[in-house]
């Protein structure tokens, strides 16, 4: 199997209800970015203005170089809830 130089590790939900707040709450860990559908979003180097078509909540890992995603899959997966009924809900 090839040697990767990097890896980057994200939890990714999205959805035209989410909460962003109520996804922290449930899981327990805060996120890397959030947003709510409608709202207004902003490049961050080009400056341009747009509106979220959906609800989103984000988890990031560290980058890892060389590539350790399971490293990185039990660093995001360790900050989050155990609640099997949270997940399954």
């Amino acid at each position: 199997m090839a040697a990767f130089d990097h890896s980057l590790v994200t939890l990714r939900l999205f959805g035209d209800d989410l909460n962003p707040a109520e996804i922290t709450a449930l899981l327990g860990a805060n996120p890397t970015a959030s947003h709510h559908k409608g709202q207004e979003l902003r490049g961050n180097q080009s400056g341009t203005v747009r509106i979220a078509r959906s609800g989103s909540w984000q988890l990031d890992a560290a980058r890892h170089a060389p590539e350790d995603l399971e490293a990185q899959i039990f660093e995001i997966l360790d900050q989050l809830t155990g609640d099997l009924a949270v997940w399954q809900s």
